[in-house]
């Protein structure tokens, strides 16, 4: 894709051969690791978790490495496939359910979008022209199943994200979900134990979590714990 910026294989590694998790490390620290003259340096840890692997997703994927949330903002500029732009309704509908079946969607132009990319690891980005959500893009981790996509980032991270869309568009109101003010000390929290970071009122079942994916490419909603066989 024009304009997308080259990318290096030397910039990744893994702890072990058989790890499953990927770090990205910048061209600096690479060179200095590369370098011979650096033989006798020990390294205790560098580099950002940025790609995961797992043999239990479905057979047959294209690949079975995806990006993890953690690593969509340094990857993004890197990427040129598997990208979906995702409208400001369905977008929130993903942090407040974490997932969304094919059949639920009735915007033609998303739903083509999808379609478009293969099943296995995407990233979502919201379309957000104006940049009244955030200055920067706003990237999500996601997992495209056969009929069901869902989104990998753990419930803090979506509480932000919907906390900044809420500042955003105070009014927002689609019929299915609505977005209020946080209450920063709800009922039951003290000060300092931290708070829900957005409430959502929805007509649907909100509970709904990437274990119930029809397809059961993955089983759970956590960045951390969304893979299975997780290290």
């Amino acid at each position: 894709e024009e304009g997308a910026r080259p990318f290096s294989i030397k910039w990744l590694c893994q702890r072990q051969d058989k790890s499953k998790k990927v770090f990205f490390i910048s061209p600096t620290i690479t060179s200095i690791l590369h370098n011979p003259k650096n033989s006798r340096l020990k390294v205790v840890h560098c580099g950002l978790r940025a790609f995961e692997h797992s043999d239990s997703f479905p057979r047959g994927l294209p690949c079975k490495d995806r990006v993890v949330q953690d690593g969509t903002n340094t990857m993004y500029p890197f990427v040129t496939k598997q990208l979906v732009d995702v409208p400001l309704k369905w977008m929130v509908k993903l942090f407040a359910t974490t997932q969304l079946k094919f059949d639920q969607i009735n915007d033609e132009e998303f739903l083509e979008s999808l379609k478009a990319v293969s099943p296995g690891g995407i990233m979502l980005t919201l379309k957000d022209p104006k940049k009244e959500v955030s200055m920067e893009k706003v990237v999500v981790s996601a997992w495209k199943g056969n009929t069901t996509i869902v989104v990998m980032c753990n419930q803090l991270e979506r509480q932000a994200y919907m906390y900044a869309i809420g500042q955003a568009y105070p009014d927002l109101d689609d019929g299915e979900l609505k977005i209020t003010q946080p209450n920063p000390f709800p009922p039951g929290k003290k000060q300092g134990q931290g708070a829900s970071s957005m409430e959502v009122e929805s007509k649907e079942e909100s509970t709904a979590t990437a274990e119930k994916a029809e397809d059961g490419a993955v089983s759970g909603t956590s960045a951390n714990k969304g893979v299975p066989g997780d290290a």
